[in-house]
């Protein structure tokens, strides 16, 4: 940490000396943060035990799993076709695909990775944190204090089950620090990697805090160039800088954000008949602000279930210490009226709609009514409040009283305390095998699906636990699901999208039941095993009637109008062996067809992104069993055809009487311009460090 002081904190006899006192603070500050984080963390770092959380099982270690096979396997293709009837594997932005930490997985088993990521991840972020605050003018002890106000009681603990919103928030103050180097040292190298930074937050990726990221950063990098308004070559310079980081990191972050806002377009939370309503649950009233903003207040009496969107509890967020030491910031000048209302801005934010921040944000953001939880601004109002605690507590220890350094202790062993009590307990470690794969569901051939409704209390991680075993899973717990295979899902067990309140119910729910068994859908997404938790037990029910991944249909039948075709979907007489389902005529169907026949259909290639079918038949719709998504093409003997949305949400191609080579492949519609922003980045980059080199070269 050598060189992270910013101000005059006593007189020492020399500059060197001050500066090696100023070193041995700031490595024992970071010593004391590794320490405190494995001594919390030392079931799984000592004891061989794994995280576990509701999210954690429910979603991202299965998730993670995949990583570990596509390591194993040595590929990794843009298509991922085991969840639902596949989706693009870049689209869900929280798979992490490359996130950095989430690089472990690809390297070590998913359980030997969940034993210390906490650790690790919360080490890095309140080190991170630590130096940010130093450098921006924090002394070590109240750097100390700060940090560890924000990652213990500043919400952040909690959210060690989503691994999204972990590694996003932990590359926020790298950014930061990144960037406050970049203006201490006059140097764009520093500005290149708060770059990196950036796009290591998008890599993340929780899209709810990249949206707070950005107005956090916003906020401090702004701040910035206003101070430097008086001098034009200083602003011109650090508009330079903060212009590269933003074309650097998003440029490189557009190989997650485009598919991400494609996916977003084509998502089931489209389908949602009140975005206001959606976008506003989990929301706090008056009362449950301030009871997230008094942290021992819940030392007392239990966190009350939020009175919008139960059952999300507030929990202890920041300690009243902290609100107490922000406001001593406003002691002496420069008071942080900026940070005050930024933190203002997020207070109001938890409020929801009520708050009027909301709205505000939506404008900026056109994906913002698609994000839920807008209790969640705690975090970046709690960062905000952390620093402003620094600097209080900074302005403290520079009062003529003799008991500033206990009483600096005292602050940091608090905030340490509050964080180890209160909030340690939410931290579960358990055996390795909560996280074993069923061997029955590991050795499944074809798509699964898991029956929670008609299981006994299905544990969490059952439900995803087919993807952890690279088993095709129909339906699962997933964040963003395909519009198309939603609709598909649940007109064909239903009939019908107008019980609206049913249909908010399950996007809210991100789990998809299985309702009717009996439902002709089933066999026409090809679903083989039924999966049921009953009486401590996996069992499996295989269904022998389920249609082949490829299969040749030769009739077509084509309704104009929602209401029929989604009628027809769900109807019983519907045999999807025979018809095929189109909601609009193509005109690859307009072709002779002659008595349905045997068709023979032969896999000359068959890869995620890839696959190339030799069939002949009497003609029909060559019907794959895969989800109809932008990107995917067709060829039908060497010649572009037309690709068809068929029964609702499979790819389908027709097909004349004959011999026909038929090849499918997938091309994401947003390579190029992930290229592009690849090349933008790589160009500003240069720049930058091309600067660098003349501004060494003048001086020389």
């Amino acid at each position: 940490m050598a060189g992270l002081y910013c101000g005059d904190m006593e007189e020492v006899p020399s500059e060197t000396a001050r500066n090696e006192a100023h070193r041995g603070s700031d490595g024992l500050a970071c010593l004391l943060i590794v320490a405190f984080f494995l001594a919390w963390h030392a079931a799984g770092v000592f004891a061989g035990q794994v995280y576990v959380a509701e999210d954690t099982a429910a979603y991202f270690f299965s998730n993670r799993a995949v990583h570990y096979a596509l390591a194993q396997a040595g590929e990794f293709g843009f298509w991922d076709p085991l969840p639902g009837l596949g989706q693009p594997r870049l689209a869900n932005i929280q798979n992490g695909s490359f996130a950095p930490l989430s690089l472990l997985f690809y390297a070590l088993p998913t359980t030997t990775v969940f034993r210390f990521y906490p650790a690790l991840v919360l080490s890095l972020l309140s080190l991170s944190t630590f130096a940010f605050f130093r450098l921006r003018g924090g002394g070590t002890w109240p750097a100390l204090f700060g940090a560890l106000s924000w990652s213990t009681t500043g919400a952040l603990l909690t959210h060690v089950q989503h691994l999204a919103v972990i590694e996003t928030l932990l590359f926020l103050p790298v950014t930061l620090l990144f960037w406050q180097l970049a203006l201490r040292r006059g140097q764009g190298r520093w500005a290149i990697l708060a770059g990196l930074g950036l796009a290591a937050q998008c890599f993340g990726a929780s899209a709810q805090y990249l949206v707070y990221n950005g107005l956090l950063m916003a906020l401090f990098m702004g701040s910035d160039l206003f101070a430097a308004r008086q001098d034009r070559s200083v602003l011109g310079q650090r508009a330079a800088f903060a212009v590269g980081v933003g074309v650097i990191g998003l440029g490189l972050a557009s190989w997650q954000l485009l598919p991400f806002l494609e996916m977003v377009q084509h998502s089931h939370r489209g389908l949602l008949n009140d975005p206001g309503q959606f976008s506003g649950l989990f929301r706090a009233a008056p009362l449950e602000v301030l009871r997230a903003l008094g942290a021992e207040i819940f030392a007392f009496q239990p966190g009350p279930v939020l009175a919008h969107g139960a059952p999300y509890r507030n929990q202890p967020q920041l300690s009243l210490l902290t609100l107490l030491l922000a406001t001593m910031a406003f002691w002496r000048r420069p008071r942080p009226w900026a940070m005050a209302l930024g933190a203002g801005f997020f207070l109001l934010g938890m409020l929801g709609s009520e708050g009027g921040v909301t709205s505000i944000i939506q404008r900026l953001f056109p994906f913002a009514d698609r994000l839920r939880a807008p209790y969640r601004m705690i975090v970046p109002a709690a960062f905000l409040l952390s620093w402003m605690a620094t600097l209080g507590l900074e302005r403290l220890r520079k009062m003529e009283i003799s008991w500033r350094g206990p009483l600096t202790a005292l602050c940091i062993v608090w905030v340490a305390g509050v964080g180890w009590f209160l909030k340690r307990p939410l931290d579960q470690y358990v055996s390795p095998s909560v996280y074993n794969v069923p061997q029955m569901v590991a050795s499944l051939e074809g798509r699964m699906v898991a029956d929670f409704i008609r299981s006994e209390r299905m544990p969490h991680f059952a439900v995803n636990s087919g993807l952890a075993a690279g088993v095709p899973t129909l339906l699962m717990r997933e964040v963003l699901i395909p519009r198309n295979f939603f609709e598909a899902y649940f007109v064909g067990q239903h009939g019908s999208m107008s019980n609206h309140a049913k249909v908010d119910r399950t996007i809210v729910a991100a789990a998809l039941p299985f309702e009717n068994p009996d439902a002709p859908i089933w066999r026409a997404f090809g679903l083989t095993h039924v999966v049921r938790f009953r009486a401590g037990r996996f069992e499996s029910e295989r269904r022998l009637d389920a249609l082949d991944r490829f299969s040749l249909i030769p009739e077509v039948q084509v309704e104009g109008e929602s209401a029929p075709f989604y009628a027809r979907l769900a109807s019983p007489d519907w045999d999807p062996s025979r018809v095929a389902l189109l909601r609009q005529h193509a005109a690859a169907l307009d072709f002779p067809s002659s008595q349905p026949g045997e068709a023979r259909i032969r896999v000359l290639r068959d890869e995620t992104d890839r696959q190339i079918l030799e069939v002949e038949s009497t003609g029909g719709v060559l019907v794959t069993s895969g989800l109809f998504f932008p990107g995917w093409r067709v060829e039908v003997d060497g010649q572009p055809a037309e690709a068809l949305e068929v029964n609702a949400a499979l790819r389908g191609v027709a097909l004349s009487p004959g011999r026909h080579i038929a090849e499918w492949s997938y091309r994401p519609t947003w390579l190029i311009w992930a290229l592009v922003g690849s090349g933008l980045a790589g160009a500003f980059a240069s720049a930058l460090v091309v600067s660098d080199w003349r501004r060494a070269r003048t001086r020389a």
